[in-house]
This record gives structure tokens, sequence and C-alpha cells, in this order.
């Protein structure tokens, strides 16, 4: 699938092709949670490969992608297409 940018750039949404990823502070901070619970469960019945497996599955972010032509930010969110441009300070 390719998403359309505003300025009619198409823009793969492929794995290679995304730049960065969006994340609530929400979700972060869930993510964090995970990590810290799932570091104190090592020394239990937990292994290594258990603790980074449950960690990469509580991911809530969304991919971000970056349109080569105008540079806006292009993401999916919730069912909509949202966009993000670059402004001159």
């Amino acid at each position: 699938m390719k998403l359309e940018c505003k300025c009619g750039e198409l823009i793969p949404d492929t794995e290679q092709t995304q730049k960065f990823r969006l994340m609530t502070t929400t979700n972060w901070s869930m993510l964090l949670d995970t990590v810290d619970s799932e570091i104190e469960a090592i020394g239990s019945d937990s292994t290594k490969e258990d603790a980074i497996m449950k960690i990469r599955y509580v991911e809530k972010s969304s991919q971000v992608w970056e349109c080569p032509n105008c540079k806006r930010l292009v993401s999916l969110h919730g069912g909509e297409v949202l966009y993000f441009k670059p402004e001159l300070a």
C-alpha cells in the first residue's frame, strides 16, 4: 500500500521506508512500566527471551514516514492519516 502526501507524492508504507515512531505519553509510560516489571521478573522463572518478547508485544507506537518531496511526516492513527509539516523557526 502507498500513502498519498498532501503534496501528491506517493509514499510506500513499508518498514524500509518508515523513518520514525510516534507514541503517546500514556503508551510511553506503559512501555516503561512493562520494561521495569520484566527486568524484575528475570530472576524468577522468566528468561531473558521471555522478557524481551513481552516487551516487544506491548508496543503502542505508530509508524511515521517522511515525504521525500515536501518533508511532511505522515502517520496512520485511529484509522486517520495524520500530516505534520515542518515549519521554519
